[in-house]
């Protein structure tokens, strides 16, 4: 059953400013509960977060935002593009959004002039709550999912610290994989993807955040 769309922090603290995330969460092309086993040692949900924002400096990901969900938080990494593998686009092309014109070159210029770039795109969010939760939300198209990184907050606060990551919380990994036509704006979610959720994470430099086998 899904939560209540009101998210509510584990501490609330004067000052701090802290978005909610859209909940329930858009349908993604896919999602996967993260092994506990991987988050062991944090102790606090601040710390939790430091995990997956490590991870993701070391996959390239330097962009993400946090928002608030249902005694945790969403962390949002920037929209990419992505080749057919999942492997993110070469570096000059990688963060060119769907409705964007590709970086100006010779070989690009005349078909990209008017028209977006065509290819396949993704956003990848975790989700770190104790609560159940099903993605029935809106969809999220290519416009919001750029604002969900311009609008959320680049760090969790403070308070985040005082509020335990226990046995009830879950770390979720959300795919949103999107498939960008040749005419201008023809963008499709793909519900379910393409590709499975473990071959995104895997291909975008995130495998370690799948785990291995729990220790003994």
């Amino acid at each position: 059953m899904a939560t209540s769309s009101k998210a509510a922090a584990p501490v609330a603290v004067r000052g701090e400013v802290f978005p909610d995330f859209p909940w329930p969460p858009p349908p993604p092309s896919g999602r996967v509960v993260l092994p506990h086993h991987v988050f062991e040692g944090q102790a606090d949900l601040k710390e939790v977060g430091n995990l997956l924002t490590t991870s993701l400096d070391r996959a390239g990901y330097a962009e993400r935002s946090f928002y608030r969900a249902p005694n945790g938080f969403a962390l949002v990494a920037r929209l990419e593009r992505i080749n057919s593998d999942g492997s993110p686009a070469q570096a000059k092309l990688r963060y060119v959004p769907p409705d964007a014109a590709a970086p100006f070159s010779i070989d690009t210029y005349l078909a990209s002039l008017f028209f977006a770039p065509k290819g396949r795109y993704r956003q990848i969010v975790f989700v770190v709550t104790d609560a159940n939760f099903a993605t029935v939300g809106a969809e999220l198209t290519p416009k919001a999912a750029g604002s969900l990184l311009r609008e959320g907050a680049d760090r969790l606060p403070a308070s985040y610290r005082s509020a335990k990551f226990t046995q009830n919380h879950e770390v979720i990994a959300l795919i949103y994989e999107f498939l960008k036509g040749e005419h201008e704006r023809d963008v499709t979610v793909l519900v379910p993807g393409r590709l499975g959720v473990r071959d995104h994470l895997e291909h975008a430099g995130l495998a370690s955040l799948l785990g291995a086998a729990p220790p003994q």
